[in-house]
């Protein structure tokens, strides 16, 4: 397991337990993410979940919604149907979360829990098609998540330490649950405290720079041309050179005078 970076991000994860959050407040406070207790086991859902959820969203807080599994009592593609229906349709932007810990859990034995887990994990992205990941505390992971997990992300809880105990499943985790005694302006009493790789972040959300996977145009053809002339019209958005970057807008200006000069190349213009 990595230790904590200055590139990671700060968020938090909340439940009924931190009562009605001013989110505007947290918002102002730089968390930039929150992950939201929705369901536990099959027939309960936190009191607090749809006013967190909207709240963070009101704000712009990038927000995951997380389940507390009973497999010591449920089955995982029950408890996959309940948490599927209580979040279908609302705005969300990170994965969705089993959490997995407890000693009635952990009775269950590694086997038992794995193939629950991944079962649980399966059935929610087949139901969604959204991202999911896996909650569960540094030493629960070494003894009782086997590898067939390993092909989810881990979000790891290990408290009064920079570096999560290590497991033999994960090589590094994703989000790293580093103190339940935190504070927060918005919150009143305690909360858990996150950071979220950097890169991770980037995959989930979108915001991956490709600016060194998109090819230019090639040089010496036509195409060449209508990118010298748009550049040259002033009306070009994209890098310093003239060339066009895909997280940039592209305006009907552009569009129009491309369409054109190609029209204009192939002689039917």
């Amino acid at each position: 397991m990595q230790a904590k970076s200055d590139s990671n991000l700060w968020g938090i994860d909340v439940s009924r337990w931190q009562g009605l959050i001013d989110w505007p407040k947290v918002a102002a406070a730089g968390v930039q993410f929150a992950f939201v207790k929705a369901t536990d086991g099959i027939g309960w859902t936190d009191p607090q979940f749809r006013r967190n959820a909207g709240g963070a969203n009101a704000v712009g807080i990038p927000v995951g919604f997380y389940h507390f599994a009973h497999p010591e009592t449920n089955s995982a593609a029950a408890e996959a149907e309940a948490f599927t229906e209580t979040v279908k349709g609302l705005p969300v932007d990170l994965p969705y979360v089993l959490d997995l810990e407890g000693e009635a859990v952990a009775a269950l034995g590694r086997e038992k829990l794995t193939v629950w887990a991944d079962t649980w994990l399966r059935e929610v992205q087949r139901r969604t098609d959204h991202p999911v990941m896996l909650y569960t505390g540094a030493a629960f992971a070494r003894s009782y998540c086997g590898e067939q997990l390993a092909k989810y992300p881990l979000w790891v809880a290990h408290y009064g330490t920079d570096q999560p105990m290590s497991n033999s499943t994960w090589e590094q985790w994703s989000v790293f649950q580093y103190s339940d005694k935190g504070s927060c302006d918005g919150i009143e009493g305690d909360v858990d405290m996150n950071l979220m790789e950097l890169d991770f972040w980037k995959e989930v959300t979108g915001q991956v720079d490709k600016k060194t996977d998109f090819p230019d145009v090639e040089a010496g053809r036509w195409s060449e041309n209508c990118i010298a002339a748009v550049s040259a019209a002033g009306i070009m958005t994209g890098y310093e050179d003239g060339t066009f970057r895909p997280d940039q807008p592209v305006t009907r200006e552009e569009l129009a005078k491309v369409l054109n000069d190609m029209l204009y190349l192939i002689n039917q213009r």
